[in-house]
C-alpha cells in the first residue's frame, strides 16, 4: 500500500511538473523562438490532456484511501 501511494505520489508531482513546463512554453516570451513552430493548439490540447491526467491520477489516490466495511451486510 505504502509503495503504490509512493508511486502515485511521483506521478502527480511528474505531471505537475509537465503541466508547468507546457503552460510556461505556452505563454513566456524568451521560450517563443523554441515553441514558434509548433501549432497553439497542440500545446493547448496537450495542456488539457495534463490538467485531466493530474485530476484522475488525484481522484484514484483518494479512492485508495477509502476503507469499505462489509462486516454487517447480511447475504
Amino acid at each position: 500500500m505504502q509503495e503504490q501511494n509512493s508511486r502515485l505520489m511521483k506521478a502527480s508531482v511528474i505531471l505537475i511538473v509537465f503541466i508547468l513546463f507546457n503552460t510556461t512554453a505556452l505563454i513566456a516570451e524568451p521560450l517563443a523562438l523554441f515553441v514558434k513552430e509548433i501549432n497553439t493548439w497542440l500545446l493547448l490540447g496537450v495542456e488539457a490532456f495534463l490538467i485531466i491526467a493530474y485530476y484522475f491520477n488525484k481522484i484514484l489516490r483518494d479512492l485508495n484511501k477509502i476503507e469499505i466495511d462489509l462486516t454487517d451486510i447480511n447475504l
